[in-house]
Formats: structure tokens, C-alpha cells, sequence
């Protein structure tokens, strides 16, 4: 049996998701309402209004506070789930509470008192330090914010100015060739302890995403520069020159703190490489991606349809590298990762239009369509083994949302037309149960998980 208890994170990004998907595809009532249902929930149950209007970190189901945490995150997503559901509804009261958050987003990371009484997580008299999440995370904020609060751009453009600064006043190390999470108050190399030594190259990649967003909106060319060096550090450090592939982790010189290969990564170094192709039309990143794509395809793809989770370092497959921090029934074959890598072979197909590649993901979507959707229980496998059954009795209603989105995308860049009648058959039936099953109808909000054996959530 799933707990019923609500990760508040998720309230406030199924917001966004929601909101989000009316602004691309155009408003559908059951997505706003969905949105508003996430918005109601937290507004009512996840504020502590006793300590600043700081957010919980997780409730129970009927929206008794459970965890508090000193990181703002939690702010960070009801402050975009509030700001997106405001520019497709134009309702006053989302854009003043999302202008509440962010601005305390703001002051927290900028030396505000925590009202919660926590404080640092470390006694600040024996260390103190800045990570790079909070500038990264708050940049993609502001993005969010300006474009559907154009009254405060003054504002966000000097915010955004801010973090672009912390970021390469701090964390960046040309010197070292890498950009560091955690450091000192102003920039030191903690180098004496492990926090102070961790370099995370699927961050660092998604950082500079970012930092190119904000060049390009600005025309500022130096800025794209030094954009691309974080990237390009974070490939050149984190790529396996012995037998291929990303390193999941590694250390500020260079060593890798876990050698396995996971889907999971290497799914991002396609993507991300696809897009600066597509963006910036430099031949190196097409054929980083091509290369990883076909290391993936050649090592961890199974004969039967489907990728291997996990291998080792020099890509050999067994059970016991299939169990780690985000595979904890050691799946053969598990769907998160199928939906990162399903994504990063549509945008590389997208971008190249490669007929080796278009037939890969064709073999995927079915896959997908035959394996891993259960026509009888209306939802996706969230764990299989190597022959495709499922090993546990978890839906994920986000997983099976974001599966419902790929599929559909993927058979229309297809361009088959009896697929894509087919997959939008099936993905109707699956969101309809996800509208029908994940969200609270007493208390408002959305579930994360549902047991398919039993129906607890």
C-alpha cells in the first residue's frame, strides 16, 4: 500500500504542468481545473501560516502538516504554478500570491532570518557556504515570471542579473574546469570535505540551459560564452573516454564517485545535445549525441523491446546494477528512465530526421503502446524485468501523464497516421483514470502514486 501523504512540490509543479499544457496546446477546462485543484490545496493546507508563510515540504492526505525543510522549493514551485495559472486565467489573486513567493524565494536566499527557526543545516560558526541550486533554480524562476508578469520586468531583469553574477562569482572554476555546488560565502574551494568537492554534470548542463536562455533574451554574446563553458566542462568531465558514456557523479578533480552507467543519464547527454544542435548548429554536439545514442543502442537495449536500467562501467548488464537511489525494486527495465530516453530519441529524431534513429523510435513508442500500457488496469508498468512484466504494483500518475504527452508527440513526428489514432486512444483512456483516480475530491490537491492491486493511494 502507496502512503496517501502529498509532496508539496508536486502540488505546485502539476500546477505549472497543467497550466503550462494550456498555454501550448490551447485551454482545456478538465487541465485548469486540475491546475486549480493543485493551487486550492496548497493555498489551504501547505502554508505554515504561523512561521512567515513558509511552505511544508510534504502533508498527509487531508492536508495535516508532516515535514517542514529549510530549503524554499517548495516556494519556488507554488510561486510558477501560481504565475503560469494566472497567465492563462488572468485571475488577480494567483499573480499576487506567486509575487508574494518568489519574493520570499528571494530574501531567503539572501540572508533573510528563516521564520521557521531552522536555520542552516550546518552551525554557521563552523561553516557556511552557498550552493548552486538556489541562484540555478531561481534564474528559471524569473524566466517563468517575467514572461507572465510583464509589469515587474524592471525587477525580474535585476534579479536575473543577480543570479547570472552568483553564479560565475562563485561557483564557476574555469581554473578548475568545473563548477562546483557547494562553496564558501564567497567562493571558496571546500575542498577538505565531500560536499565542498562535488561537481554534478547533469546540473551543471541544466544550469547552463539557463544561463543560454538568459543570453539569448538579452543578446548578450560574452554571457553565452561563458554559458557554454559550464556546459562544455560538464561534458568534458563527465564523459568516459576509456569505454563511453556519463559518469552519474563525479568529484571536483575529476574522479568519478559512482562509475555505473545509467539510462537515466545518458538519456539527458542525448537530449541536451540535441537541442544545442538544434540551437546553436555546432556539428560537435550532433555528434555527441549520435555517439551516446548509439552506445546506449548497441549495450543496454534488449532484443525483446525495451533498455536495460543500468550497466556497469565498461557497459556489461546484471540484476544487481539495476537496484540504486532511484530504482529501488531493481527494475530491468524501468519507465522513468524509459520516458527520459523515449524524449531525448524524439528530440534527436526531430532534429536530424535520421531514418536510423526514426526507426529506433518507432520500435520505442511500440514498445511502449504493447509492453508497458496495461489496456485492462488503464495505466503504464511502473517496473518490469526483463521480459517486459510488470514487478510491482505501482501507477505513477505523473509518469503515466508525462508517457501520455510523449506518445502522442512521438507518433505525430512520425508522421503515422494508424499510430497515431492508436496511441491517442489509448492515452484518452489512461488520463482519463489519472484525472478520474490521482486527484483528491474531498481535500483538493493531486496524488503521487496508487496501488494497482489493491487501489490505495
Amino acid at each position: 500500500v502507496f502512503s496517501t501523504d502529498k509532496s508539496v512540490w508536486m502540488q505546485g509543479r502539476c500546477a505549472w504542468t497543467f497550466s503550462y499544457l494550456c498555454r501550448v496546446y490551447g485551454k482545456k477546462q478538465e487541465w485548469l481545473d486540475a491546475a486549480k485543484s493543485c493551487l486550492d490545496f496548497l493555498e489551504e493546507h501547505c502554508i505554515n501560516r504561523t512561521a512567515g508563510d513558509r511552505l511544508y515540504f510534504t502533508v498527509t492526505a487531508d492536508g495535516k502538516p508532516l515535514r517542514q525543510r529549510r530549503y524554499c522549493f517548495s516556494e519556488g514551485f507554488y510561486a510558477i504554478g501560481n504565475a503560469e495559472y494566472y497567465g492563462q486565467t488572468g485571475e488577480r489573486e494567483h499573480l499576487e500570491r506567486a509575487r508574494k513567493a518568489y519574493q520570499l524565494v528571494y530574501d531567503l536566499n539572501h540572508g533573510m532570518p528563516d521564520p521557521t527557526g531552522m536555520g542552516p543545516k550546518t552551525i554557521a560558526e563552523t561553516r557556511t557556504g552557498r550552493a548552486l541550486a538556489d541562484p540555478m533554480i531561481f534564474l528559471n524562476m524569473t524566466s517563468v515570471m517575467r514572461r507572465v508578469d510583464p509589469e515587474q520586468a524592471a525587477l525580474y531583469d535585476r534579479y536575473a542579473a543577480e543570479c547570472v553574477h552568483d553564479i560565475f562569482a562563485y561557483h564557476h572554476k574555469p581554473e578548475m574546469k568545473c563548477t562546483l555546488e557547494s562553496v564558501g560565502v564567497n567562493g571558496e574551494f571546500q575542498g577538505d570535505f565531500t560536499a565542498g568537492r562535488v561537481v554534478n554534470p547533469g546540473h551543471d548542463i541544466e544550469c547552463s540551459w539557463f544561463l543560454m536562455e538568459e543570453a539569448n533574451r538579452t543578446g548578450d554574446a560574452a554571457l553565452h560564452k561563458k554559458a557554454e563553458d559550464v556546459f562544455n566542462f560538464a561534458i568534458e568531465a563527465g564523459w568516459d573516454k576509456e569505454y563511453g558514456g556519463t559518469f552519474w557523479m563525479l568529484t571536483s578533480d575529476g574522479i568519478p564517485s559512482e562509475v555505473e552507467k545509467r539510462t537515466y543519464g545518458e538519456a539527458f547527454i542525448i537530449y541536451s545535445m540535441a537541442e544545442y544542435y538544434n540551437a546553436f548548429h555546432e556539428s560537435e554536439a550532433l555528434e555527441m549525441a549520435m555517439k551516446t545514442f548509439r552506445l546506449v543502442q548497441d549495450h543496454v537495449h534488449y532484443a525483446n523491446g525495451g533498455y536495460a536500467d543500468s550497466a556497469s562501467r565498461d557497459w556489461q548488464m546484471d540484476n544487481w546494477l539495476f537496484k540504486w537511489m532511484m530504482n529501488g525494486d531493481g527494475a530491468a527495465k524501468l519507465l522513468n528512465s524509459h520516458l527520459h530516453l523515449f524524449e531525448a530519441t524524439m528530440t534527436l529524431y526531430d532534429v536530424t530526421r535520421d531514418e536510423y534513429v526514426k526507426g529506433v523510435l518507432r520500435e520505442f513508442l511500440l514498445f511502449l503502446l504493447d509492453v508497458c500500457v496495461e489496456p485492462d488496469r488503464h495505466h503504464l508498468k511502473a517496473g518490469m524485468d526483463k521480459d517486459g512484466n510488470r514487478i510491482d504494483g505501482e501507477v505513477n500518475f505523473g509518469h503515466d501523464s508525462e508517457c501520455c504527452y510523449l506518445m502522442t508527440w512521438a507518433a505525430r513526428l512520425l508522421g503515422d497516421e494508424e499510430l497515431i489514432r492508436r496511441a491517442d486512444a489509448i492515452v484518452i483512456d489512461i488520463m482519463d483514470h489519472v484525472l478520474e483516480e490521482s486527484i483528491d475530491p474531498i481535500n483538493g490537491g493531486i496524488y503521487s502514486d496508487m496501488d494497482i492491486n489493491t487501489g490505495h493511494l
